[in-house]
C-alpha cells in the first residue's frame, strides 16, 4: 500500500512540475468532455466570452484560438447542448462578460450526472487541487501522448499540420449526410417532445445569466443545405426562434447555402471553421465594446 502511495506521490509531483502535453484526439468522447471541463475549471481567470453548445461549436476550438482578442473559450460538448455549458458556468462565482449560445442542437438536456462528477465532492475538489487526478493526466493517456510526440520528432514531421485556407477533400461527406438524415428521422420520432422542455430550461439559464450582468448572443452554425432541410431541424430552429425572436435578442446567423463547407454534413471543415470563428469574434468584440464591464 505504501509503495503505491509513494509511486503516486512521485507521479503527482512530476505532473505538477512538468505538465506534459496531452492530445485530446487520443481520448474517448467522455474523456474529452472531462478534459475540456477540467481545463476550464482550473483557469487562473475567466475569459471575457465563453461559447456553449454542441459538437458543432466544439469544432470551432482551433479557429477561435487563432483569431486573436477577445478570448472566447470553447465549452461545447460532443453530443451535448448549451444547457450543460450554461449549468457549468452558473455553478461558478465568476462569470464571463458574454456567453455565445449555439442552438443547433437542443435535443439533449443538461448532462446532470457528468456535472455532478465534475463538480461534486470529493473528486471534483480533488481534481482541482491535484493535477495527477485529472482526466488529462491519466497515466495511459500521458504515455500515448508522449509516444506520439516522440514519433513526430523522430520523423521530423510537425505535430500540427500547417494551416491552409484551401478547403480539404471531404471523402465522407455523402456518408455523413445520409447518417444525419437517419439521425434526424430518429429524433423526429423520439425526442421532439424534449425540445420544449430544453427551451424552458435554456430560458431560465439565460434569465439567470442576464440577472448577473452577462450578455448573451445566440448562434446558429451552418450545416450542409441538404441536412438543414430535414423536418426535425426545421422544427427545432422554428421552436428556438419562437422562444428567442431575432427582434428581441442578439443573434448571429450564417448563410446555409454551401458557402461554409462541412466534413460530414454537420461539422465545419478547418478553413470554414476559421472563417466562422472570425465572424463570431468580430460580433463578440462589437458587443463587448458597446457595453462596459458589469459586476457579476
Amino acid at each position: 500500500m505504501w509503495r503505491a502511495a509513494l509511486l503516486f506521490g512521485l507521479y503527482a509531483a512530476w505532473i505538477a512540475a512538468v505538465s506534459p502535453t496531452v492530445y485530446d484526439n487520443l481520448s474517448t468522447m467522455e474523456a474529452r468532455h472531462a478534459m475540456v471541463t477540467e481545463r476550464f475549471l482550473v483557469r487562473p481567470s475567466m475569459p471575457e466570452a465563453v461559447l456553449v453548445g454542441s459538437s458543432m461549436s466544439r469544432a470551432l476550438e482551433k479557429g477561435l484560438a487563432e483569431s486573436g482578442a477577445p478570448e472566447i473559450y470553447d465549452l461545447g460538448f460532443f453530443g451535448g447542448s448549451p444547457l450543460t455549458g450554461n449549468a457549468l458556468l452558473l455553478h461558478g462565482k465568476t462569470l464571463p462578460r458574454l456567453v455565445v449560445i449555439e442552438v443547433n442542437n437542443l435535443r439533449q438536456p443538461a448532462a446532470e450526472a457528468f456535472l455532478q462528477e465534475m463538480l461534486g465532492p470529493p473528486w471534483g475538489w480533488l481534481r482541482l487541487h491535484c493535477p495527477a487526478l485529472r482526466t488529462e493526466y491519466q497515466l495511459l493517456r500521458v504515455i500515448q501522448s508522449g509516444a506520439r510526440t516522440l514519433g513526430h520528432r523522430i520523423a521530423g514531421s510537425p505535430l500540427d499540420p500547417p494551416r491552409s485556407d484551401v478547403e480539404p477533400p471531404t471523402p465522407h461527406l455523402e456518408e455523413g449526410i445520409a447518417f444525419a438524415h437517419r439521425a434526424d428521422e430518429t429524433f423526429q420520432a423520439t425526442v421532439w417532445k424534449q425540445v420544449p422542455k430544453n427551451l424552458d430550461r435554456l430560458a431560465v439559464q439565460v434569465d439567470e445569466l442576464r440577472s448577473r450582468g452577462v450578455q448573451v448572443l445566440f448562434l446558429y452554425l451552418p450545416p450542409d443545405p441538404r441536412v438543414e432541410g430535414s423536418e426535425f431541424r426545421t422544427y427545432l430552429r422554428g421552436a428556438v426562434l419562437a422562444r428567442f425572436p431575432k427582434a428581441e435578442w442578439p443573434w448571429l446567423d450564417f448563410p446555409v447555402d454551401g458557402s461554409y463547407r462541412t466534413t460530414d454534413g454537420v461539422h465545419l471543415t478547418g478553413p470554414s471553421a476559421r472563417r466562422a470563428s472570425a465572424r463570431i469574434r468580430e460580433r463578440v468584440r462589437e458587443m463587448l465594446s458597446a457595453a462596459p464591464p458589469a459586476g457579476r
